[in-house]
């Protein structure tokens, strides 16, 4: 089912839910009986996942405002990385 919109011209918005394809241009409204148009807006294709948006808009405060750096990162101590061996055979330059 998509939500569509309609515009009473006595009262205010309405939101009626149809099949997508069978919502028709007019229709009428529950509170006055009055014929509303349908009003054209665009769809909500797809909502990102809390995590996905909470990121975006962190990058786009970033892009404004940036964060200070204080300190370097520390380096983990443990393991040592290990590099490909397919890299050796790299031209250094």
């Amino acid at each position: 089912m998509t939500i569509y919109a309609y515009r009473c011209p006595h009262c205010s918005e309405i939101e009626v839910a149809f099949p997508i394809g069978t919502a028709s241009a007019a229709v009428r409204c529950p509170d006055c009986g009055a014929v509303s148009a349908r009003m054209f807006s665009a769809p909500m294709l797809a909502r990102s996942p809390d995590a996905v948006s909470t990121l975006l808009q962190h990058a786009e405060r970033s892009a404004h405002e940036p964060e200070v750096v204080t300190s370097l990162p520390r380096r983990r101590t443990g393991r040592a990385v290990t590099a490909h061996p397919a890299t050796s055979r790299l031209p250094r330059p």
